[in-house]
This record gives structure tokens, sequence and C-alpha cells, in this order.
């Protein structure tokens, strides 16, 4: 199940997938028209998975998770960097 349709996980972000080498558009952060090539190229994104966690803004927060790393253990990587993401923003 995807993440954004578990309710434990879609309660704590927003979670959006970008295509890094289509052309697909899309609205950038600053409410301006962009692509998903365009986006990933600003965060140097060529890499797939890659996982960002980012604010309103699009400022990254914290390190992003690039590639599938320990297929075990990736699913804990990814819950630390959303809580970390989460508290950071809260403050």
């Amino acid at each position: 199940m995807p993440m954004s349709q578990n309710e434990k996980w879609r309660e704590r972000a927003i979670y959006r997938q970008i295509e890094v080498d289509r052309d697909l558009p899309l609205t950038d952060f600053d409410g301006k028209p962009t692509t998903h090539r365009a986006l990933a190229a600003r965060y140097r994104t060529t890499l797939t998975p890659t996982v960002m966690i980012v604010d309103a803004r699009g400022q990254k927060i914290g390190d992003a998770l690039i590639g599938l790393m320990t297929p075990d253990f990736y699913a804990a990587y990814l819950e630390n960097a959303v809580d970390a993401g989460v508290k950071q923003l809260r403050g």
C-alpha cells in the first residue's frame, strides 16, 4: 500500500512522486508552473528512488534517502527521516 494511502503515514506528511525523466507539468512551491524533470534537476536528483523531506517552500530538511540501500531496513530509514523532518518543522 502506498504511504499516501496509509493512515499512519498520511497524517504526518504530504507525499508526492516526481518522475525525474519526464516533462510532466507540475506547480512549483512558489505557485509557478514547472515540470517533474525541472524540479528533479533543481534538487540535483538523478538516482531513484530518492526521498527528500522538504518544507512548504521546498527547502530540504535533513539528508535525502538515495537509492534502495538495505531493503530490510528501508522502511525504518524512511520513518526516521519523516519523523526528523516533522520534528524540525514543529521546532
